[in-house]
């Protein structure tokens, strides 16, 4: 699995469709690259190059995307307490 197919997976194990958790991080990796002072993932490669904990790390910033996606797009949604 690809490192951006785990924060995807991630997503969709917090309640997202599909569609909507690629959305969510597309939205949030320019934001986890800008956090992280522009170091270059390599978003389509293994996941197994980063250790367990990186991810969490890489997720408060999902995490992030998603809360003001969800509130912007779909407030109703009942997987919103996944992000909070």
């Amino acid at each position: 699995m690809t490192v951006k197919k785990r924060l995807i997976e991630i997503c969709k194990n917090k309640g997202m469709d599909e569609d909507t958790a690629v959305e969510i991080v597309q939205l949030a990796i320019p934001e986890i690259e800008k956090k992280t002072s522009g170091y270059q993932y390599r978003w389509n490669e293994s996941e197994e190059q980063y250790p367990s904990p990186f991810f969490d790390t890489m997720f408060f910033t999902v995490k992030e995307v998603a809360r003001k996606w969800i509130e912007e797009n779909r407030p109703e949604a009942w997987f919103r307490g996944e992000f909070e």
